[in-house]
């Protein structure tokens, strides 16, 4: 689903710049593995000399059989279909206990339950329509994450129609899963990227920070470029942005893809991305997420509000790109 509760907009925001090689520790080998993940790609490198593909890959395949929209068995689709569901793993209940965190926290902002009016826009497919006001009313009245009820067992809907959709911190969360599987292994220098969202521990293979470069929220543009370069060492990176996810109306003006779960419509401010570092995933997916939602000044105090992370903001004013970093952000760039 794209950010907020949309289908992601973070699969260009950032990037490794390093070459994966060898460390210059010759004590010390890392190894590289790729591999398909939540309908994107993911891209990890650790300090083991083996290959952990074959584990990675199964934890992504239960965190999909969980909580992916697009796999018509996994837990989240059943519950989509017919509004109950016993749960077959830990995962759903986790990630509802977390989706209700941010719910509150983002005074509902943030909103899991959107996903009817997210699909009748038709971003899910990206079969872009335009809805409504009556319409967006009777979907907005079905899209509230207060008509769900569960317990450790079950999950129901007190109304029918309500649906669900984790990807506003889906990513985040699966990288954490990962991480966790890593430091397990004993692993204490990694990078954990899926879809551009990451989380780096340690060092990369050349002894220093991972390096991330953020990209300029450009429109149309042919060729990536670069904002400014960070360099991270424990910390978990993600940028949602809605400058390449949209479609013109009739009128002619640009509808991005982050929905307000508010008023049901395509957000309207100038915000085009938000990259936020904290010391896990599932948080900078979410709060880059939330900043996307409620705009330049809202997000700006959202950050500065928010212990333990740092933003950059980008947007627009008077046709032209400005930048906002939060006082604790300067130390990350390289």
């Amino acid at each position: 689903m794209a950010k907020t509760i949309i289908r992601k907009a973070t699969l260009f925001c950032i990037y490794s710049l390093f070459i994966f090689t060898y460390s210059c520790d010759k004590n010390k080998t890392y190894t590289k593995i790729q591999g398909r993940a939540l309908g994107t790609y993911y891209n990890i490198v650790y300090d083991k000399p083996f290959s952990l593909k074959k584990e990675v890959d199964s934890i992504i395949y239960q965190y999909e059989l969980a909580a992916s929209t697009y796999i018509d068995s996994s837990e989240i689709s059943k519950f989509n279909t017919y509004g109950k569901l016993r749960f077959t793993s830990d995962i759903l209940p986790d990630m509802l206990e977390k989706a209700k965190h941010f719910y509150l926290q983002s005074n509902k902002a943030l909103n899991p339950a959107l996903m009817p009016i997210i699909k009748a826009w038709g971003f899910s497919k990206d079969n872009k329509v335009e809805l409504s006001d009556h319409q967006i009313d009777s979907l907005l009245d079905i899209s509230s994450m207060e008509y769900l009820f569960w317990d450790k067992q079950t999950l129901s809907s007190k109304k029918k129609g309500v649906m669900l959709d984790f990807s506003f911190f889906g990513e985040g969360y699966a990288i954490d899963m990962i991480a966790n599987f890593l430091s397990s292994k004993g692993a204490k220098n990694y990078m954990v990227e899926i879809g551009g969202e990451m989380l780096c521990n340690g060092a990369n293979p050349m002894g220093n920070p991972w390096k991330i470069g953020i990209e300029t929220p450009l429109h149309n543009a042919q060729k990536k470029q670069i904002a400014t370069i960070v360099k991270l060492t424990d910390k978990a990176l993600s940028t949602s942005g809605s400058y390449r996810k949209y479609f013109v109306d009739k009128s002619g003006k640009k509808r991005p893809h982050i929905i307000s779960p508010f008023s049901g419509k395509p957000v309207e401010h100038s915000l085009l991305s938000a990259s936020i570092i904290s010391d896990k995933g599932i948080v900078s997916d979410a709060l880059a997420t939330s900043c996307m939602v409620v705009g330049t000044e809202a997000a700006k105090k959202l950050i500065e509000n928010t212990s333990n992370i740092e933003g950059l903001l980008i947007y627009e004013e008077n046709k032209e790109l400005k930048t906002w970093k939060s006082k604790g952000f300067k130390k990350y760039l390289y």
